[in-house]
């Protein structure tokens, strides 16, 4: 039976209520993903390592992207300056194109179909949303979100308001990829480690129908492998 950490259920709660197109069972496939990464000793926010979750569900492929503000923009606070303000808004604009991030195999006809970006405490317009028919929906995520964080308070260093009171900050992405040929998804390739040097090392995570399992990635060695 999985086991899945606090700071997993929030991730989880937030991909249910921004991600509408994803269906309940890739939620329950994503919710798994999380527990593995767990039972392999995966530590929450630690500076120059990125957690990287990807969850199946038929020809869809959902991929959650955890990083360090530190990694990210090189700071953690709550812009204070022109400059700082401007390095969020750069990685923002990188965070949203997943699809040059995470190289699908070509050979699978996979497009991105949907991109949400959470840059925590480090900006006031928290959500970043790439598929216009949800904005309203992402609109109720961030009221909902908020409240949970009042009724889930025991868990408050878990929630991106804690990062902010515990002086990290947390990145995330959430891509939802639509595949033509699910099949001939064999590897992905990331080129994380160029668009965000600061980071050393990935902890990939997988919960796909042909392969369960964590991978280390680094910037020699970058490629996910989806077979056996």
């Amino acid at each position: 039976m999985f086991v899945i950490h606090p700071r997993h259920r929030m991730t989880i709660r937030g991909n249910i209520m921004t991600l509408r197109p994803i269906t309940l069972a890739l939620c329950g496939l994503f919710a798994s993903s999380a527990a593995i990464a767990a039972s392999h000793g995966h530590e929450a926010h630690v500076h120059g390592k990125v957690a990287l979750h990807i969850a199946q569900d038929g020809p869809q492929v959902l991929i959650e992207v955890e990083a360090p503000g530190a990694d990210v923009v090189g700071f953690e606070h709550a812009p204070s300056n022109a400059n700082e303000r401007a390095a969020i808004a750069k990685a923002n604009e990188t965070l949203r194109q997943g699809d040059a991030l995470l190289l699908l195999a070509a050979n699978a006809g996979c497009q991105l179909t949907d991109a949400d970006i959470d840059s925590g405490s480090a900006s006031d317009d928290h959500d970043e949303h790439e598929h216009h028919d949800h904005h309203d929906d992402a609109h109720q995520e961030h009221s909902e979100h908020d409240h949970h964080g009042h009724d889930d308070h025991d868990q408050h260093s878990e929630h991106n308001h804690g990062d902010h009171d515990a002086g990290h900050n947390t990145f995330r992405a959430h891509y939802l990829f639509q595949c033509d040929n699910i099949a001939a998804l064999d590897a992905i390739d990331v080129t994380w480690f160029k668009a965000f040097p600061a980071t050393q090392s990935i902890e990939a995570n997988l919960f796909l129908d042909n392969i369960q399992g964590v991978q280390e990635l680094t910037a020699t060695q970058s490629r996910i492998h989806l077979t056996r």
